[in-house]
């Protein structure tokens, strides 16, 4: 079984100032990863992360650049590359797939052949670089689908979803750039709510019928929003016996405290976006408590879970993307490009690296190993 992590911020973080300890000793975070038999990047890319103005949206700014970089990076620490492709010029999830503002205005056909387009040129300068793609994801959480409104799922009085048609005209078209220019990457379709059986059957049963080209189906799995570990495991033993495909879990991750971090010049209210916030947004009844102890139970758990059920590969998201000036999940650029001016721009996955606020190691780093 395969262990990576995405680090896609790690250069902006870098440049924030942030640092890395291991028993009082700074260290190169990426050397210990690999120490540990970490052997996968997986590196997201969006298309235009900036405004007219030039302006980033931060959360890594994970712009071309970044990604040749990085990429180029992870490559001398001896792993291998996960390219992940959001279709959008900033954060894509199950709450928001925006279209690239170089896109808007385009027909669904046209939309798909600039997915197709847009993809053929990005893999050409991956070859033309040398990058090699084991592995290539074809849209991010697009459990409610993509490039919205074309490729959104919509909900049916009965409680189906419809619209498949639209998302799997995009998907196919991004898997024919795929194969065309990278034949020899597995490519991944990358959904959430990795726990709804259900859910899982409509949308995979939607791909088969549509004719989608793919190999791995890829899985996020937070147990505040995902269900228990039973309920994950469940839904991995379908998903193996009903589409024959390998099954990997693209992002992990949990966190380990629930106190606030304070940063210059931001007051305690604003702080309070890690404790108060993340408590609201959990959804299930947690296998372990939010602390150094039980993130590093709830590693060891998902590690021999994944093993046991034959998962292919396990990803930790962010593990470096420690609390700094600068280090946001969006600027303000960014949060009005997705429309989320409301919200604070603190970072708030601090909670959850394998890193604690001031960044020294913690126990579940040496958890997430081989």
């Amino acid at each position: 079984m395969k262990l990576g992590v995405d680090v896609s911020t790690y250069f902006e973080v870098l440049s924030c100032g942030g640092k890395f300890m291991k028993d009082g000793e700074e260290v190169d975070p990426l050397a210990e990863f690999r120490k540990n038999g970490v052997t996968g990047s997986r590196i997201r890319v969006w298309v235009d992360p900036y405004d007219e103005e030039g302006n980033p949206y931060l959360g890594g700014t994970c712009d071309e650049a970044n990604f040749f970089r990085l990429a180029e990076l992870m490559i001398s620490y001896g792993c291998d590359i996960m390219l992940d492709f959001h279709y959008s010029d900033f954060w894509a999830d199950p709450s928001k797939q925006l279209i690239p503002k170089a896109w808007k205005g385009k027909s669904t056909k046209e939309l798909g052949e600039a997915v197709y387009s847009y993809t053929c040129d990005f893999l050409k300068k991956c070859s033309d670089k040398g990058i090699k793609l084991p592995y290539i994801q074809i849209g991010n959480e697009i459990t409610n689908g993509m490039l919205w409104p074309d490729g959104h799922l919509t909900d049916n009085p009965d409680g189906t979803r419809g619209n498949y048609k639209n998302l799997c005209y995009f998907l196919t078209c991004a898997s024919r750039a795929c194969r065309e220019l990278s034949p020899e990457s597995k490519i991944i379709v990358h959904l959430e709510r990795s726990h709804l059986m259900e859910m899982h059957k409509e949308y995979f049963d939607n791909l088969r019928f549509y004719g989608v080209d793919y190999d791995v189906i890829g899985l996020s799995y937070y147990p505040y929003w995902h269900g228990t570990l039973a309920m994950f495991e469940d839904s991995v033993k379908m998903l193996q016996s009903r589409y024959g495909k390998e099954v990997m879990l693209v992002e992990t991750g949990y966190g380990f405290t629930m106190a606030p971090f304070l940063e210059e010049g931001v007051g305690q209210d604003d702080a309070l976006v890690i404790g108060e916030k993340f408590l609201s947004g959990i959804q299930w009844e947690i296998p372990y408590d939010l602390t150094p102890d039980g993130q590093d139970k709830f590693v060891k758990h998902i590690l021999s879970l994944s093993e046991k059920l034959g998962i292919t590969g396990v990803y930790y998201w962010e593990p470096c993307w420690v609390p700094g000036n600068n280090i946001c999940w969006a600027s303000r650029a960014g949060e009005k490009y997705t429309g989320e001016t409301d919200k604070n721009t603190v970072n708030e996955w601090a909670n959850q690296c394998l890193f604690d606020y001031q960044g020294n190691m913690l126990p579940a780093f040496n958890s997430f190993k081989k």
